[in-house]
């Protein structure tokens, strides 16, 4: 409600001029209304939540008025991950946070519910633990949004050694070829070159 008084305070009816409308948070559409003898009622569309004072003001920019309204934000209409991609090994450990939007663009901090796919890695409330060496997705899912981010996950620090063949028996005319491999934590397994030394006399 808009509405024009005279020096006296009371409605001045043969006011029918324009007056601009501002916000100091968002938007306010639309921004100018024309009032009919001294008033007009009519519906504003706010974008932006939180507290917002609205001020009206004639077009000779000589009275103005303000009144001030708190907007929610609307329902949820989007849901983003963050982050959306990232890199760790399988010693590291990675938290998440999700974001919900409105049609207006209002983003507010959600609590989802988190899904993962790496056959041995575990999320934590909103913590990535990996597992095995690759490339996962990780979903978010709130009310019937969702979303979804991608992790590399790359070998662990080494914990263990390994020698291929362990063991063999062959005469002195032939060769074997030896390969080694390395363990993380995780069990994940990567072929590596290693160097190799013997005991044999004359062996080489």
């Amino acid at each position: 409600n808009i509405t024009a008084f005279d020096r006296y305070g009371t409605v001045a009816e043969g006011y029918n001029g324009t007056v601009t409308l501002t916000v100091d948070n968002g938007t306010i559409s639309p921004t100018s209304m024309r009032l009919a003898e001294g008033s007009l009622t009519a519906g504003i569309t706010l974008t932006k939540s939180g507290t917002t004072t609205i001020t009206a003001k004639d077009s000779a920019g000589t009275q103005t008025g303000t009144a001030t309204t708190y907007v929610t934000r609307g329902s949820a209409s989007a849901l983003f991950i963050q982050p959306a991609t990232a890199t760790l090994t399988s010693d590291d450990s990675l938290a998440f946070i999700t974001f919900a939007s409105d049609n207006s663009g209002n983003t507010w901090t959600v609590t989802p519910a988190f899904t993962e796919n790496d056959p041995i890695g575990t999320m934590t409330a909103n913590t990535y633990y990996p597992g095995k060496v690759g490339t996962w997705k990780i979903i978010a899912t709130y009310n019937s949004l969702s979303a979804t981010a991608t992790v590399n996950v790359t070998y662990g620090s080494v914990t263990a050694l390994f020698i291929q063949p362990a063991s063999a028996t062959l005469t002195t005319d032939d060769s074997l070829i030896f390969s080694a491999f390395t363990r993380d934590n995780d069990g994940n397994t990567q072929t590596v070159t290693a160097t190799f030394t013997e005991d044999d006399p004359i062996g080489t």
